[in-house]
Order: C-alpha cells, then sequence, then structure tokens
C-alpha cells in the first residue's frame, strides 16, 4: 500500500510540474515531499569551529547544541546526485532568537547556496523540522554548515539531508477525468 502512495505522489508532482496549466489558483498551499538522501548526524562532521558541544538527545542519539553566531560544522566528500534542491534539518530552540544556518561549498566563505531559518521551537526538547530550498547542488562537495544570528546558544541541531524535486506547489491541481 505505501509503495502505491508513495507512487501516486510522485507520479502527482512531477505531472503537476511538468502541466502548471492544470493549478487550480483558489486552493491553499501543499507540501509535497518527493524523496530524501539519508539524514546526515550532525555529530558526524569531519571538522568544526570551537564551543559547540555534542549532547544526549531527548528524540534518542545524538545532537548538536551550544551553537553560537559564526560557528561552523564541515562535512568532506558529500556526494548530492543530480537535482537535489531542498535542505531539511532537525532542530529545537529553547530560546526567543532562533538563528539560520547557511549552506556553503568549499569553506565557511564560501558560495552559498541556501540559507535556513532557525525559529524557536518552545523548549530545547521540543524538535521540528525546517526546510529551505537551495541552488541545485550535485557532485561531490566539502559542505560547510555555517550558523548565524545574534547571541550565544541559538539552537540545536540533531541532523539533515536533501530532498529532489517539487516539494511546494503552490496550488492544488483540477482533477483531470478521462
Amino acid at each position: 500500500m505505501n509503495y502505491i502512495l508513495i507512487f501516486f505522489i510522485t507520479t502527482f508532482a512531477l505531472y503537476a510540474q511538468n502541466y502548471p496549466s492544470l493549478i487550480d489558483s483558489n486552493k491553499s498551499d501543499y507540501f509535497l515531499t518527493i524523496s530524501s538522501v539519508k539524514k546526515i548526524e550532525a555529530e558526524t562532521f569531519n571538522k568544526k569551529s570551537q564551543g559547540m558541544k555534542i549532547e544526549n538527545c531527548s528524540e534518542g542519539g545524538k545532537h548538536l547544541a551550544y551553537i553560537n553566531n559564526g560557528h561552523w560544522i564541515m562535512f568532506k566528500g558529500i556526494n548530492i546526485p543530480d537535482g537535489f534542491n531542498r535542505f531539511t534539518a532537525r532542530v529545537s530552540c529553547g530560546n526567543y532568537r532562533g538563528g539560520t544556518i547557511e549552506l556553503r561549498i568549499g569553506s565557511q566563505t564560501g558560495k552559498l547556496i541556501g540559507s535556513c531559518a532557525v525559529k524557536p521551537t518552545g523548549d530545547w526538547t521540543n524538535w521540528e523540522t525546517v526546510s529551505c530550498e537551495i541552488k541545485e547542488l550535485k557532485g561531490t562537495v566539502n559542505l560547510y554548515l555555517v550558523f548565524t544570528g545574534n547571541g550565544t546558544g541559538m539552537f540545536n541541531l540533531n541532523y539533515f539531508g536533501f530532498e529532489i524535486g517539487p516539494t511546494k506547489i503552490k496550488k492544488s491541481p483540477k482533477l483531470i477525468y478521462i
């Protein structure tokens, strides 16, 4: 049953993307995730700036904590298949500030390919998934997640990943009867 649903959603999203005239402008937004690369645990970085700590996670496993403005983590040799255009991250934020995750290629000041806002989640153990569009990313890269915002202790990061395909369709499609 799950395979049928996945096939339907994938087919629908690809069809709707290729035929925008079939989109009904009177309907609300829908969020569709087509496929996702395996999650990458934040604490499996290859290099990091000073100050962050690895803690036990309320969702199980570990997470990266004490993230301050200007901190960064680097993942060497991340292989991204063609077409991946969305970044998702699992975060928590127990303060009123939050921050931003910048995705950069090659160095902490390298090419910016995306920027993902992290808003307060109400508690350090309340985890939410945030996402943002990225410029097309493909091949093997050294990926830097650079954390920006105000103050110290901006948010925690559990894991992240990438998605492919139309992840947000602004309107629902009209039904077509054959």
